[in-house]
């Protein structure tokens, strides 16, 4: 549909896609915090599950805030704050967001990628690992005792939970650092707001075509396809982590046989 083009049509998909987009952007730093907060949980020597109803509910809801509100937050009226267009169109790629080039755009809309993995490795990770490291006989015995959680899921989980210190928090700063120094080298220093004027008179989607992507410059280029690897790399190594253990295995086969019949 956009392989060879950048030609604006329909509207309403781009609209749904430009903004899960920034959903989905937000809710991958999100998960693993959530994850991280569980094994803080879990190396605390406490159930995964809160012990009483009232602290069940507060934590579902501190997870579905994290999870849900906070990426809606990002994508509705934060990004309508400094949203430049309805959306924008790439030949290849086709619709994107289209946020405005100021410093009050990253504090927006970036921060929600690097601040998830701050927090994580800030105020939980390093009880884990420590936990690890220095207490594995209390963890190893908690393990045995207690079902919530298997010893093996228990170490591909804390795997995955260091994926915020390998990647998620480098993946958002390289992100911040491409997009400043992009607008940098071509228009010169971030404004902090371009005003709500300015982003919002003439508010139509507009088509790209690549030469013009091409001339934006080499960091934009990079940013732009940097982008749109993060996933793939990170939905590989989730995969590498859950989708060839004994379980998953076992789970194709069953597949294949309720398929074949």
């Amino acid at each position: 549909m956009w392989a060879d083009n950048g030609d604006v049509k329909l509207y309403v998909y781009c609209d749904i896609v430009s903004h899960l987009s920034l959903i989905t952007g937000t809710v991958k730093p999100m998960a693993t915090l959530i994850i991280t907060r569980r094994l803080y949980l879990i190396t605390s020597l406490q159930s995964v599950e809160p012990p009483t109803r009232t602290a069940r509910r507060r934590n579902l809801a501190i997870e579905w805030i994290l999870g849900l509100g906070i990426p809606l937050l990002v994508a509705g009226p934060l990004y309508y704050v400094v949203q430049w267009q309805r959306f924008n169109v790439k030949p290849v790629f086709g619709c994107t967001d289209a946020p405005d080039d100021s410093i009050l755009g990253i504090l927006l809309l970036n921060s929600g990628i690097v601040l998830p993995p701050l927090v994580s490795i800030i105020f939980y990770y390093p009880h884990v690992a420590h936990t690890f490291y220095r207490h594995s006989r209390e963890v190893n015995q908690f393990l045995r005792s207690n079902n919530s959680v298997s010893r093996t899921n228990y170490f591909r989980i804390l795997v995955l939970a260091s994926v915020d210190v390998l990647l998620t928090l480098p993946i958002g700063l390289v992100i911040i650092v491409l997009n400043v120094k992009g607008h940098a080298q071509m228009f010169g220093p971030l404004p902090f707001y371009h005003g709500w004027t300015q982003d919002h008179v003439g508010w139509q989607p507009v088509g790209l075509s690549y030469a013009y992507v091409v001339s934006e410059g080499t960091l934009d280029l990079a940013l732009f396809y940097f982008e749109y690897w993060t996933s793939p790399i990170l939905a590989f190594v989730i995969f590498a982590l859950f989708g060839a253990t004994s379980e998953a295995r076992a789970s194709y086969w069953r597949i294949i046989c309720s398929i074949c019949g």
